[in-house]
């Protein structure tokens, strides 16, 4: 069995060794093939090329895509999200004229386009850090990795949100994605981040934020029973 799995840098596996992350993990755990083909602060349109593209070089019989943060662009070979960017100017000018619609359909495009590709491949997604209810009508989870983790060590979200990344969470950056959230999008999104800001580091978490050894062979874990079990 070959599988291969696509997503950001919670799939790549950033700050922990490449045996560690959950892909390495599925592999030596049950004894399948696995190629990851992760890459950190990729958008999901990149997920979907990266993947497709990887799909015209080899057969796989599993592919396991991993969606980023729906707010991630990229533009000019720049990732443009709307709650950080180097050029503050660029990003409001980018997220002016994207309503929730367009984000939520630019999203089921890159879905779309590479759930086409593996119509005769075994496909299983999963969301990172999002809550849109309709992304889990079809997949094996109806948590995001990040929900998964958080609730493990003991964290109980009350409010849903489309995308979250815990670099925003510095006093600086929590303050201006608050301020970004509540000018875009419904202000639950904006109480949602807040609500996540005590949730690292623990149990799961490196202090970047990103899943350590033991949370990506949770998530592993996690999978493995749906995938084998």
């Amino acid at each position: 069995m070959k599988i291969l799995c696509v997503g950001d840098s919670w799939t790549y596996g950033h700050g922990v060794n490449k045996d560690q992350a959950w892909p390495a993990i599925l592999q030596k755990k049950y004894g399948v093939k696995v190629k990851n083909v992760g890459k950190p602060g990729v958008g999901n349109m990149a997920i979907a090329d990266r993947a497709i593209d990887e799909l015209k070089q080899q057969n796989y019989n599993l592919v396991i895509a991993g969606w980023s943060g729906v707010t991630r662009y990229v533009v000019n070979e720049e990732i443009i999200d709307f709650s950080y960017s180097k050029d503050i100017k660029i990003r409001d000018k980018f997220f002016k004229n994207k309503s929730i619609s367009h984000i939520e359909d630019d999203f089921n495009d890159c879905r779309n386009k590479l759930k086409n590709k593996c119509k005769n491949i075994k496909f299983i997604e999963f969301s990172v850090f999002g809550d849109f209810q309709h992304l889990y009508y079809d997949t094996f989870t109806k948590k995001s990795y990040l929900n998964l983790l958080a609730e493990a060590q003991g964290c109980n979200f009350k409010y849903n949100i489309p995308f979250f990344e815990f670099d925003y969470l510095s006093d600086i950056n929590l303050k201006n994605t608050t301020r970004f959230a509540k000018r875009y999008f419904p202000k639950n999104w904006a109480r949602a981040i807040v609500e996540r800001e005590d949730i690292r580091p623990g149990e799961y978490f490196l202090d970047c934020g990103h899943p350590n050894a033991k949370g990506h062979e949770l998530w592993a874990s996690y999978l493995g029973e749906y995938i084998f079990d």
